[in-house]
């Protein structure tokens, strides 16, 4: 590593990770080999750093147990905003969206002046299946910013109207997204953005929760039928049919503009 101050290092290395985790695909091996060898370089006078670091590979090669030693191991030595704030991101790279929103509002209440941090609270509590704590964080910023307005507040109250209407559970729905994400973190993949909607399918109301996967078509096929199958033996236990999640190829897709989760680290 270059001789020079541990915090102009560190701001290089996350320039390059966050480089690396905008990219619909897998970085490279090698590259990630880079960031990682620096950052345990970085280790020995930048500890809190060289973790954030290490746990933001981790996310990027979806390895939940990584990313939370890591990042844990961060916050207990920095009180930092930008700590709590990286965790939140890690969290939802790999779909960890509950997590990713407890974290993301602990740093918007350290930081009330920055709502790009409130925002991201909103939307992964949104990705959880926690519509309703998601419109409690949109009063939280009219509050803080009454002039500001938050672009999901219309698609978070239609949800809410649909799922009234239909006898679906915010439990229902936060147990088949979490089958979805898990379903992903075991076979290690990454997915691209989610778009959440209200589908209406022979005169009937459905909430649908896409979820764009970097992967190849054959692929993400054969994941879909595989969450289908998880999610039919779940539907079982289920008051309501009006909730479809299901896969899509980010590569068939990637043209489409919807909303994205928030992936800058």
């Amino acid at each position: 590593m270059p001789s020079r101050s541990p915090a102009t290092a560190a701001h290089a290395l996350f320039e390059r990770l966050s480089n690396a985790a905008k990219q619909d695909d897998m970085p490279s091996e090698l590259e990630l080999a880079r960031i990682r060898l620096d950052a345990r370089k970085l280790m020995a006078v930048d500890a809190k750093d060289a973790h954030q670091l290490l746990g933001g590979i981790a996310a990027v090669e979806v390895d939940e147990d990584k990313v939370r030693y890591h990042h844990e191991a961060a916050i207990k030595l920095t009180s930092a905003v930008d700590a709590v704030r990286n965790y939140s991101i890690s969290l939802q790279l790999i779909g960890q969206f509950e997590d990713a929103a407890k974290y993301a509002a602990l740093a918007a209440e350290a930081q009330p002046e920055n709502l790009s941090l409130l925002r991201s609270a909103i939307d992964f509590a949104s990705y959880a299946g926690q519509p309703r704590k998601a419109l409690e964080l949109i009063q939280v910023l009219r509050k803080r910013a009454p002039d500001h307005t938050d672009a999901r507040e219309g698609i978070i109250q239609d949800l809410l109207l649909v799922m009234d209407r239909t006898g679906l559970t915010e439990s229902e729905l936060q147990t088949s997204l979490k089958l979805a994400f898990q379903l992903l973190r075991d076979r290690r993949l990454r997915f691209g953005h989610i778009h959440d909607s209200i589908l209406l399918e022979d005169g009937a109301e459905c909430v649908h929760y896409r979820i764009y996967l970097a992967a190849d078509a054959k692929v993400v096929r054969e994941l879909d039928s595989q969450l289908g199958r998880l999610l039919a033996d779940q539907l079982e236990e289920m008051h309501s049919a009006s909730l479809l999640v299901d896969y899509g190829s980010l590569e068939v897709h990637k043209s489409v503009d919807e909303p994205q989760t928030d992936r800058v680290l």
